[in-house]
């Protein structure tokens, strides 16, 4: 269940009421800690945590028809994005993409942006073995 935030904006709540979504590699990891409803989706703030670096916020947005593609609308949108997320971490910790990711990761980016840094992205956020 999922708490309204006190100061944060009309539609906007803390996630989660339980414990922390986190998505985490050796040298990375993210943690969940605002969802935003808007017209088009939603928008999450996480916290980003990485090695060899300070701990700094991101702001990324996800479509409703991301959200649809990616869990045909199974999941809740929230654990989508922790999944994302994890793709994330553990493509930072690889060096077998084409191009790597981009470093440091922008301070603002739609999930759709994903599917350039991580061109499997699709095929595993829609395979049976969620990450």
């Amino acid at each position: 269940m999922r708490s309204p935030s006190a100061d944060g904006p009309l539609g906007s709540t803390m996630v989660p009421a339980r414990a922390p979504q986190v998505a985490a590699s050796a040298m990375t990891r993210f943690e969940l800690i605002e969802e935003t409803d808007s017209p088009t989706g939603w928008m999450y703030r996480v916290r980003l945590e990485q090695a060899r670096a300070e701990p700094r916020e991101l702001w990324v947005t996800m479509s409703f028809q991301d959200y649809e593609h990616w869990s045909g609308g199974i999941r809740p949108p929230a654990d989508v994005l922790e999944s994302l997320l994890r793709c994330i971490a553990e493509a930072s910790d690889t060096t077998n993409l084409p191009d790597p990711l981009p470093d440091p990761l922008p301070e603002r980016f739609d999930a759709a942006r994903v599917r350039r840094w991580i061109p499997s992205l699709d095929d595993r956020l829609r395979g049976s073995g969620w990450p």
